[in-house]
């Protein structure tokens, strides 16, 4: 829900930012827009989510997010189609689930932490 120099499509300038707040019953939408320090909106949305069994455990691996001033990674986990339950948190863009069990139908998201505090939107998720 932002449209940066570093989301995906990109603004392809430097210089603004725009961020959707909220969208009314009637498709009216409320924005914010960064002039001149994009930075400052919220990260982009983290892509290539992609899991991988390795022995007993399940590593997930993403593209880094390219804003200067990512922070981390906060890591969510689905059971059996169950409540989403935040897992963990890394600084980097992997992150090894060693409570992984292949008897369950197992989803992962992610959403991206800058050094504001800011969250970026979830990630698509990905199920093994």
């Amino acid at each position: 829900n932002v449209f940066s120099p570093w989301s995906n499509p990109s603004t392809d300038n430097d210089n603004f930012a725009v961020e959707l707040l909220s969208k009314d019953e009637n498709n009216n939408l409320r924005v914010k827009i960064y002039l001149g320090n994009p930075i400052d909106a919220v990260p982009s949305k983290p892509r290539n989510l992609k899991v991988k069994k390795e022995n007993e455990i399940a590593k997930l691996t993403w593209d880094a997010n390219p804003e200067p001033d990512i922070e981390g990674y906060n890591i969510f986990k689905q059971i059996n189609n169950d409540e989403w339950k935040e897992l963990g948190f890394t600084s980097s863009n992997t992150f090894v689930d060693s409570t992984y069990n292949n008897q369950n139908e197992i989803s992962y998201k992610i959403k991206t932490k800058d050094t504001q505090g800011k969250m970026s939107v979830f990630s698509d998720y990905v199920i093994h």
